[in-house]
């Protein structure tokens, strides 16, 4: 059940990433530069928080799997 909850959010979070994104492109070409300015900055924190959070899951994975610190 836990699992399922986060796999959830997950991939309403990484919708939500490419939404932000189609919208920041939207607003640019659309002439609204300070708009989209801001929704590409909200588009780059969640994708960097996302990614560095995968990141750490995995590395996390490695070492729990190799029994032992990273060479």
């Amino acid at each position: 059940m836990k699992d399922k909850k986060k796999q959830k959010i997950i991939m309403s979070l990484i919708i939500a990433i490419v939404a932000l994104l189609v919208t920041s492109f939207i607003l640019f070409f659309k002439g609204y530069y300070g708009a989209s300015l801001g929704v590409g900055g909200v588009f780059f924190v969640l994708a960097t928080a996302l990614g560095q959070w995968s990141s750490t899951k995995n590395e996390d994975y490695v070492y729990r799997k190799s029994g032992g610190p990273y060479l």
